[in-house]
């Protein structure tokens, strides 16, 4: 997907830009090289973790190799990559969780199952108007009013006809649609009035489910010549490149409608359902849009697919996305509602976290009760709120480690208040054994060696007091980016 909303094959979409500017392109080592200066793309800032629209400096193309990597993600999703490729994967060797000083890259060739990697959390919007093109009046035919820029109305008509509507050309042209639900009926009659200027034809048919048809040739052309993405049938409709490209209001607006025809609200979950698999994408990435996340599931008996809300955006999802109106409200809050108190493994840091949170509970003299041993022997990743609560016990008992220290004068008093064993203790100091922390601390050697003790210990241990939650704070505080499995 391009910063514009476009989606491209990149290929195709390389292969194009090179036919169109022969002279442009340079030879490298077995590749050829353009540069390009019209198009954008998404990616992040790994210094800031901030997912962010950047122009493309060029594009190449380089000799095929013999095989391809295919790799999926846990939210569904897929990317077929040659197989030196590099991918972002977090280094979880170094015990340390993902963030500017916790990535690194490896050969797709190389990359394990169960590997966690960094996902955005959110794409950017746009805050520029997208201009639609103009439609020439032809004759005699019927005059219609056409918008000339995409609003947060128009946003809500294209997601009720991507998930409910048609379109037709025969001896007319229209653009149609069909539900039953009545305040949906008189909602696209509202929109379609007030947007365009234009009242519908309607039918019923024996199940009680009525077509609105708006007749029209120039409104046709219209929709063909700026939307042509939902001018499908069904399994091969897909957002417009307009919507996904337009600001964080009107893509919200367009999800309003399109939940509104092919959303539902099931006993554990939320999701968009349709017969098309590009639709399916779209629906994630424009969730991504407003900060919600999804996941993506093909049912293979019905060859169709499911866009999910990830539980831990149900709350953002139900606020932003499905409107009070709608009788599936209540249900839907109701589960927001359950879900918030359920953790989801989805939102979560590297098992590096868990290695982390043990050692900081050794460095500040806690003794480890076996809570993330499941995590370390498994692989699994840590969930962020826990995380979160256990810095927070980390950083009182860090307060009250460092009164302690205030007050301790002896060595048995400096290691009473860290909690530390004579053996972590002398882990900590240069060139001192366990049996020389208990011989001092019994009254051996002479009065100024056993002062040195303390007084080398409190220093070395203030110090490092002040460090051990960097990199789990780093990771936190940089809410941006998110990890998945």
């Amino acid at each position: 997907m391009l910063s514009d909303g476009r989606r491209v094959s990149i290929g195709e979409f390389v292969d194009e830009h090179m036919e169109e500017n022969p002279g442009s392109v340079v030879d490298g080592i077995d590749c050829e090289i353009l540069p390009v200066d019209d198009v954008g793309v998404h990616t992040v800032d790994l210094e800031t973790n901030t997912t962010k629209k950047t122009d493309i400096d060029r594009v190449s193309r380089h000799e095929a190799p013999s095989e391809f990597i295919r790799i999926e993600f846990s939210n569904g999703r897929e990317v077929t990559v040659t197989p030196e490729h590099p991918m972002f994967v977090a280094s979880d060797g170094e015990q340390r969780p993902f963030g500017n000083a916790g990535n690194k890259t490896v050969e797709a060739r190389n990359v394990e199952e169960g590997t966690f990697v960094p996902a955005p959390r959110k794409l950017p919007n746009s805050a520029a108007a997208v201009e639609l093109s103009s439609e020439s009046h032809i004759g005699k035919e019927k005059d219609v009013r056409l918008p000339e820029t995409l609003s947060s109305e128009l946003g809500e008509i294209l997601g009720f006809l991507t998930a409910e509507g048609h379109s037709y050309a025969g001896s007319a042209h229209e653009i149609g649609f069909s539900n039953q639900d009545e305040r949906l009926l008189n909602r696209m009659d509202r929109l379609m009035n007030s947007v365009f200027g234009m009242e519908s034809t309607d039918t019923t048919n024996a199940a009680g489910t009525v077509t609105k048809r708006w007749v029209s040739t120039k409104l046709y052309r219209w929709f063909e010549s700026n939307f042509p993405e939902i001018m499908e049938t069904a399994r091969k409709k897909r957002i417009p490149s307009a919507v996904l490209g337009a600001s964080e209001e009107i893509i919200r607006r367009f999800l309003v409608g399109a939940f509104a025809g092919d959303g539902g609200v099931e006993s554990e979950a939320m999701a968009f359902s349709t017969a098309s698999d590009g639709l399916a994408r779209d629906y994630a990435d424009a969730l991504s849009k407003i900060g919600v996340a999804s996941r993506i599931h093909h049912d293979t008996a019905e060859d169709s697919w499911k866009t999910y809300v990830m539980g831990d955006s149900t709350a953002r999802f139900v606020e932003n996305v499905v409107e009070p109106a709608d009788e599936r409200h209540e249900k839907a809050t109701t589960f927001a509602e359950r879900s918030n108190e359920t953790p989801r493994h989805h939102d979560v840091l590297p098992t590096g976290a868990a290695r982390e949170l043990r050692e900081l509970r050794r460095v500040l003299g806690l003794s480890l009760t076996g809570k993330y041993r499941p995590n370390l022997d498994n692989g699994y990743g840590v969930q962020i709120e826990t995380v979160e609560q256990e810095l927070d016990r980390l950083r009182e008992r860090l307060r009250a480690v460092r009164t302690a220290l205030d007050d301790a004068e002896t060595l048995g008093e400096v290691r009473s208040a860290i909690g530390w064993s004579g053996r972590q203790l002398a882990d900590r100091l240069d060139d001192v054994t366990t049996s020389s922390i208990h011989y001092a601390e019994e009254g051996g050697y002479d009065v100024e060696r056993r002062q040195t003790l303390p007084v080398a210990l409190v220093r070395r241990s203030v110090t490092h007091l002040r460090q051990p939650t960097t990199g789990l704070v780093h990771s936190l505080n940089r809410r941006n980016c998110g990890i998945t499995a």
